[in-house]
């Protein structure tokens, strides 16, 4: 999530904030999920899932990533690649990146 104070995600030396795309926070996160040792097969499947998300709204900014546009990302997820690969994306936008 990003901080109130400077736009930075917490414990980041990373330069984050509106302006910046969302696939560069997703892979923020992804290195900080790595470091603090979190599961190899979570970060797998958050990575594919990744893959996934980058397709639609990866070249958006932060401001741009509105609660529309990512509800139309996930359902076109979920449309190409079922239900299941649906609870990830949003789960992972919605408490790491700070976007809802």
């Amino acid at each position: 999530m990003l901080s109130s104070q400077n736009g930075n995600a917490p414990g980041s030396t990373a330069r984050s904030g509106p302006d910046s795309k969302v696939a560069e926070l997703v892979e923020q996160h992804l290195a900080r999920l790595a470091e603090d040792g979190r599961s190899p097969v979570t970060l797998s499947t958050y990575r594919f899932t990744n893959t996934k998300l980058k397709k639609f709204v990866g070249g958006q900014r932060v401001r741009e990533a509105t609660p529309a546009r990512m509800d139309a990302a996930l359902r076109s997820i979920r449309n190409a690649h079922g239900s299941t690969r649906l609870v990830n994306p949003s789960r992972f936008c919605a408490a790491h990146c700070g976007l809802w």
